[in-house]
């Protein structure tokens, strides 16, 4: 880990990183702020894990990240902010007709809306009942075309939610649970639970 809290970014990697920063409609206000760091999806691959509960019995599944971006300002840990956009289109169950049942319309509508996105609009840290080093998570989740708010927690690295150092690379943990008739998804009310545990782990690297 570095400790370096006041790098700047010279010449067209600054340009790089401002340009990124800008195209973030979740955070636009941070595109002035000099002490921010930005962070964006280090490799392909990482995944959403999400846990359900199927005829009574809790079942794992799987959602690729398609991009990720983090704004970090250790001098002000409320403007952080964080944005996830996930592949909808290649969610896993691991069963050939379940990962078909995903995609109706009256599931996660993969045809007319491909990813699910979230981007976080506060971040609060030192909050009762959270252990040391967690931050909540206030934001906006986006899912079959239909957005509301959502709260969850996050860690970077496993060990901080908002460092007091920036990293040159970390991985970021967003968890929560949401309700799935809360977007629309209402198919297989009989067999398949309301309520939807996520777990993100993305890898991030300095940009």
């Amino acid at each position: 880990m570095i400790s370096n809290t006041e790098r700047s970014v010279q010449g067209p990697t600054r340009r790089h990183a401002l340009a990124l920063l800008a195209g973030l409609t979740a955070v636009p206000s941070i595109a002035t702020a000099g002490g921010a760091r930005l962070y964006a999806l280090d490799a392909a691959g990482p995944r959403v894990g999400f846990t359900y509960t199927l005829d009574g019995t809790p079942m794992t599944a799987a959602m690729p990240v398609a991009r990720a971006e983090v704004a970090v300002d250790p001098l002000n840990t409320g403007a952080a902010r964080i944005y996830v956009a996930m592949d909808a289109t290649n969610a896993k169950v691991g069963l050939n007709f379940a990962d078909a049942a995903l995609a109706r319309t009256d599931m996660l509508d993969t045809a007319n809306h491909p990813e699910i996105s979230f981007a976080s609009t506060d971040i609060r840290t030192g909050v009762d009942g959270l252990e040391d080093g967690v931050a909540l998570v206030l934001g906006r989740l986006t899912m079959r075309g239909e957005t509301h708010p959502v709260t969850l927690t996050a860690k970077m690295d496993g060990q901080t939610g908002l460092p007091s150092y920036l990293p040159e690379a970390a991985t970021m943990r967003l968890t929560g649970e949401i309700s799935r008739k809360a977007f629309g998804a209402t198919g297989y009310p009989g067999l398949i639970g309301d309520r939807i545990k996520l777990d993100i782990a993305a890898p991030m690297r300095a940009v």
